[in-house]
């Protein structure tokens, strides 16, 4: 399968015209959900954009999304745009849903987090529900995680003192303080929002119209940041013992759904809470069966990328405005984290992406009761 790195753009306004222009060429049908307040940093409109393939009253439905964690929405956006320039035959029957910059504000500002520092990721709960997380153990790590200043220097004790609460604390305690979503510290990681997002209830909104006739669906999002350089690393979010778990086992294979290695805490992985993908299957109707799945396109080692958040953090927050020559290499050196430019990862996940996206398709055209 021949890949073209070149379906990788270097911002989101070159992603979004090349998603709408490979989803006009294959006769998609496109809306646009703009933002009401938020704005790129060059004054431009920023969208939620999606891309329909397939009937209205289609009852299989395979929805592909990018940009949840805004700034590695940019890879997504090209498995997204070469997906449609090699899509496959869609029956009568069947669907494919592409849903462009999830959280439009971070893919155009670098960020992970959204125009409210929201994790989108975390975002899809029941707000009124969530009591205070800000126990001993979250509240050392997202201090950690808040250096007054920052440099490389700096960074680099941010892991040491990470490493010495795990000791502390022990493995999974932390890594769920750092990764699962907070609801108390708006300013830190992860934070999960105190009401929902705009793009929240925006996506809400578009999954309820295209998905009325729905029996068998698939969500996968994708993102990138966990897991070995240019090789895939699955999240799937249904019980192991579930219908749905099964089928996904069957297309990625059960070594890829077990794997947990990449947390590096043994058989463990992060309790997660307010992920979109399950907050979405909510507004699948009653009875419906889904696949709700995350791929990450995997970059750099964990203390690589812990320093990455950490940075990204620092420049909403901390640095000065307008950024020294110090902070702007901090921030190439962030991105490089999320998105690499290197050409040999951008082939190797693009080649992935499109065979995951293939072969997912044909599994829920194959998915019977």
């Amino acid at each position: 399968m021949s890949v073209d790195v070149s379906i990788f753009e270097r911002e989101y306004a070159a992603a979004r015209d090349r998603f709408l222009s490979e989803a006009q060429e294959v006769g998609a049908v496109i809306e646009h959900h703009i933002h009401p307040t938020s704005r790129a940093p060059d004054g431009s409109v920023l969208a939620i954009d999606t891309a329909r393939v397939g009937p209205r009253d289609a009852t299989h439905l395979f929805v592909i999304l990018s940009g949840t964690h805004g700034l590695e929405g940019l890879s997504g956006s090209a498995a997204q745009s070469a997906f449609l320039r090699s899509l496959p035959v869609v029956p009568d029957f069947a669907a494919i849903l592409f849903v462009h910059a999830a959280n439009p504000y971070g893919v155009a500002h670098c960020s992970r987090g959204n125009e409210d520092n929201i994790d989108l990721n975390r975002n899809f709960v029941d707000h009124a529900e969530i009591q205070s997380d800000g126990n001993e153990v979250q509240s050392e790590v997202q201090a950690l995680f808040a250096p007054e200043n920052l440099d490389f220097q700096v960074m680099q004790g941010v892991s040491g003192a990470y490493g010495a609460l795990i000791e502390k604390f022990g493995p999974e305690r932390v890594l769920n303080a750092a990764t699962a979503g907070q609801y108390s510290f708006p300013k830190g990681l992860n934070f999960g929002g105190q009401s929902a997002s705009w793009s929240n209830s925006t996506l809400r909104s578009i999954i309820r119209a295209h998905a009325a006739s729905v029996t068998k669906a698939v969500f996968l999002d994708w993102h990138t940041g966990l897991g070995p350089y240019g090789e895939l690393c699955y999240l799937c979010f249904n019980a192991p013992q579930s219908g749905a778990y099964q089928s996904a086992s069957s297309w990625w294979g059960p070594e890829a759904l077990d794997d947990t290695s990449a947390f590096e805490t043994g058989d463990a992985r992060p309790d997660y809470s307010g992920l979109l993908v399950q907050g979405l299957a909510e507004e699948l109707p009653a009875g419906t069966e889904s696949v709700k799945a995350v791929i990450e396109f995997g970059t750099y080692d964990n203390m690589e990328m812990l320093g990455a958040l950490v940075t990204d953090r620092w420049l909403r927050f901390g640095a000065p405005q307008p950024l020294s020559v110090e902070s702007e290499e901090l921030k190439a050196w962030m991105i490089e984290r999320f998105y690499p430019s290197d050409p040999a990862w951008r082939k190797a996940v693009l080649k992935a992406a499109l065979e995951v996206q293939n072969r997912t398709f044909q599994g829920l055209l194959e998915w019977s009761d």
